[in-house]
């Protein structure tokens, strides 16, 4: 956490604070207000807090795919944001570059940001207890309903671990599985293209298990 110095002032029912450097972006700030009085003094304000979430990139997905977290963990909705932000983070680790958004996000990416947030803010609902108290809900499109608790909770958890790895797999590339070999090949042929028979047949130089050594029979 970072203090940042900031200068205000007063004017009819209004309290404008101005930090004295630039807003960053991927941050939360919270503004804390205490002791505020009346200039007669005889009136004064309850202390107050206010946070403030600035705009979060990447953001491959929006608080609407996993809102319900909101509701049923309690999970601030700034929360929620830093998580999709951090799935992103990962989804553009897993491409090797910062996903291309020119035509919009991706499904795959969309898809593994929704469940990798959605995964992380159940850990943290998990972690301070969540599990506990009895809930149902839903996560993204999966529904939930805790009827015994930690048993049902860590089988949500494994079920969304294993729907990342599966949007995982789709970022880098496979979609469809299943891949074919080639079925004639040179030994040491570094060649992108698939060797054609003719050329194995005819190369009766070649060492393998073709019955001959050079041009002579074994």
């Amino acid at each position: 956490m970072q203090t940042v110095s900031f200068t205000y002032r007063i004017f009819d029912n209004c309290l404008e604070i101005i930090p004295d450097e630039l807003i960053k972006d991927n941050a939360i700030y919270t503004v804390r207000i205490r002791n505020l009085k009346s200039k007669d003094g005889t009136k004064e304000l309850p202390d107050a807090k206010y946070e403030i979430t600035t705009k979060m990139s990447p953001m491959y997905c929006s608080v609407d795919d996993i809102k319900t977290l909101v509701d049923v963990f309690d999970i601030p909705e700034s929360t929620i944001l830093m998580m999709i932000r951090r799935a992103g983070k990962e989804a553009d680790f897993i491409n090797g570059k910062p996903v291309d958004t020119t035509n919009g996000v991706p499904f795959e990416v969309e898809q593994f940001t929704a469940v990798k947030a959605s995964l992380l803010a159940l850990l943290r609902a998990y972690a301070v207890g969540g599990a506990e108290s009895g809930l149902e809900g839903t996560l993204g499109k999966i529904s939930f309903k805790n009827g015994d608790k930690l048993a049902s909770i860590k089988a949500l958890i494994d079920r969304l671990r294993r729907e990342a790895k599966t949007w995982q797999e789709a970022i880098r590339g496979y979609v469809f599985e299943g891949r074919n070999v080639s079925k004639f090949a040179l030994r040491g042929n570094k060649s992108l293209r698939p060797t054609p028979a003719s050329a194995i047949l005819d190369d009766w130089s070649r060492n393998g298990n073709m019955g001959f050594r050079g041009r002579e029979f074994i």
